[in-house]
């Protein structure tokens, strides 16, 4: 019985949540501007991949702002020019910014701030230079819905690397990463601070929208704005132009630039905006419940009626499933609705038939009394 109680109570727990999830992601990210890589700016600048000196001016400008981070999810792996290269190495250089730079696990060595110092008589510090791992996600359902929030580990240098976006996160907060067990739980957490990351080797991403839930510039207008924007802010860089094919099936968008992501990850942790999932004795014991609740309301309800009922009701959580985002809780939020309507529905038509059945079988009992009746009055 107490078992059941402290299902009853998560499961509960998990849809209050959500439902304080569903009215923030209505509401902006007003600590992370988004700098992108669009159509336009392919139109203007020309083909990608731009010569570094691009990456150097716009840089130089956002850096007047003071921003708190900068992320830049663009791979800076080897030297392209020497000369054109080195105007964005001394504006990395010159930096008191925290500036993260991306890289795939196969590459880190390959960074332009580990390669540009074999080319060039003059040293290079780097000291606010950073770089995070990319290859992060976990596809859930084909779709991208998780992240391993645990660092990369070169075999090679001994030396640890963490995902990007954890470690803009870490640097806008000012403190360090770390790793412990949780010996009541019986679980490994990773905290930022008095951040507390749940599962971080499969931590769900609470998505709280496209880019419409940030505030967004195009690479090409930095020219254009006023450095004070960017103050105190986390700045990511990064591709949403069609023709990069940076992106990925998320449960927002069947074409999510990868900074975009990056971007919902951050969020997720900053404002511990954690889902935590439900197990699976939970689910099925949830599920069954609703079951035998909606059999009870329906239970006096013509099958059709039902049918029609149950088909409504599951068109109307899918649009709500599809227009509030929350696909990536799809189970503990969708699919005991979609089960307990299926089972209900069937539910319904075995018990409906078995009433009519007793009915008619009580009927036609009334008949034949009625008809002895009156043949013993005759």
């Amino acid at each position: 019985m107490s078992y059941f109680l402290v299902i009853r109570m998560q499961f509960l727990s998990s849809y209050i949540d959500s439902l304080k999830f569903l009215s923030e992601k209505f509401i902006k990210n007003k600590q992370i501007i988004l700098v992108l890589i669009d159509d336009n700016t392919i139109k203007k600048i020309g083909d990608y991949p731009f010569k570094r000196s691009e990456y150097a001016t716009v840089l130089a400008k956002i850096l007047k702002g003071k921003p708190k981070v900068i992320g830049i999810d663009i791979f800076f792996a080897g030297i392209k020019d020497l000369e054109d290269d080195l105007k964005l190495i001394e504006v990395l250089d010159k930096t008191n910014t925290d500036i993260v730079l991306a890289f795939y696990s196969v590459e880190v060595e390959d960074l332009i701030i580990n390669k540009i110092k074999a080319y060039s008589n003059r040293f290079y510090s780097y000291k606010d230079i950073s770089a995070g791992n990319v290859e992060i996600f976990e596809a859930g359902d084909l779709r991208i819905t998780k992240i391993s929030a645990i660092p990369f580990i070169d075999r090679r240098y001994e030396k640890e690397y963490l995902p990007f976006p954890i470690l803009i996160a870490s640097k806008y907060r000012k403190a360090d990463y770390k790793q412990k067990p949780l010996l009541d739980r019986g679980i490994l957490v990773a905290t930022i601070g008095d951040i507390e990351i749940p599962n971080p080797s499969d931590m769900l991403i609470n998505y709280r929208g496209g880019i419409e839930a940030f505030d967004t510039i195009s690479f090409e207008k930095i020219a254009e704005t006023y450095p004070s924007m960017f103050r105190d802010k986390i700045v990511l860089i990064g591709a949403s132009a069609e023709s990069i094919k940076d992106h990925f099936v998320t449960p927002i968008s069947k074409k999510t630039p990868g900074v975009i992501i990056h971007a919902n990850i951050i969020d997720t942790i900053l404002n511990k905006r954690f889902i935590s999932e439900v197990d699976l004795y939970s689910q099925v014991a949830i599920t069954f419940l609703i079951c035998f609740a909606v059999s009870m309301l329906f239970v006096s309800v013509r099958p059709i009626i039902s049918l029609l009922v149950s088909v409504s009701v599951l068109i109307a959580s899918k649009i709500v499933v599809d227009f509030v985002f929350i696909k990536y809780r799809l189970y503990f939020l969708y699919s005991p609705l979609f089960f307990s309507v299926i089972f209900s529905y069937f539910g319904i038509v075995i018990l409906s038939r078995r009433l009519g059945k007793h009915e008619r079988s009580e009927a036609e009992k009334g008949t034949r009394s009625r008809k002895g009746d009156r043949l013993l009055l005759m």
